[in-house]
């Protein structure tokens, strides 16, 4: 067995493995499952297994990809330390930025083709270099890791490809790094909304919310229905989010009687 296909059954089996529910079981259950999940890619199915299926279709992934996948198994059994969830969304930033660079140029949407300075990489490992230098000092170690890794073993010709290109990012952990990246957008967006407007469920409206200032709101709010439950809540960052329910009489108070 060549090192294609076993670096093509090794992905295949941590990709699969961290797909498994195996958050809540004990570490020696969850190294089983990873055990299992190695023996199910060697499955052979017409004389080859089913690693080599899927490597048919997706071509190696990088080493980038392959050390990932490789920290977040060893995370979820255990030993490692998982990335916090910042230090995640600026890893997917960066790799984001290297496939918005790479392929739509790659693919003739522009007249310079950056896959070409993969074969000669000189000016491409100065590029890299100051990337892994700039992931050092925020201290995102493991990104920088990632890239040092990935530069030794091109440099170390140790696989098969002859491009740089092929050993930093694949497009597996491109699509993967632009959804990260894009589900943070729509949730900041989304966030952004939420604090910016007051949903009216009684009449399904929105409305800007209150422009006053937190005391003189809740003061007014006290003065006009001293009888009524008045719920506020002030946000961290100063806004004001108002639901305001009557606990003594049926109907709602509607933002404009106040």
């Amino acid at each position: 067995m060549n090192t294609g296909i076993i670096l093509s059954h090794i992905p295949f089996a941590l990709a699969l493995f961290l797909l498994l529910p195996t958050g809540k079981l004990p570490a020696g259950a969850r190294f089983a499952a990873l055990a299992g999940a190695a023996l199910f890619t060697m499955i052979p199915v017409d004389g080859l297994s089913l690693a080599e299926y899927v490597r048919s279709l997706t071509n190696d992934l990088s080493i980038t990809s392959l050390l990932w996948l490789a920290w977040c198994a060893g995370a979820r059994i255990g030993g490692i330390r998982a990335t916090s969830g910042r230090r995640h969304l600026q890893l997917a930033l960066c790799f984001s930025a290297l496939a918005l660079l790479l392929y739509p140029a790659a693919m003739g949407m522009s007249m310079f083709d950056p896959y070409r300075l993969g074969y000669a990489p000189s000016y491409l490992l100065v590029f890299v270099f100051a990337i892994s230098m700039a992931l050092w000092l925020v201290r995102h170690y493991f990104g920088a890791a990632l890239i040092t890794a990935a530069t030794a073993v091109f440099m170390l010709d140790f696989r098969s490809p002859d491009n740089y290109w092929d050993y930093l990012i694949d497009p597996l952990l491109a699509l993967y790094c632009l959804s990260v990246v894009g589900w943070y957008v729509l949730r900041r967006i989304w966030r952004n909304l939420k604090e910016r407007f007051v949903w009216n469920l009684s009449t399904d409206m929105t409305r800007p919310a209150f422009e006053n200032s937190p005391k003189g709101l809740i003061s007014s709010m006290a003065n006009l229905c001293p009888e009524e439950g008045v719920n506020v809540i002030i946000c961290d960052n100063g806004e004001i989010q108002r639901h305001i329910e009557a606990c003594t009489r049926s109907k709602l108070l509607h933002a404009d009687q106040i």
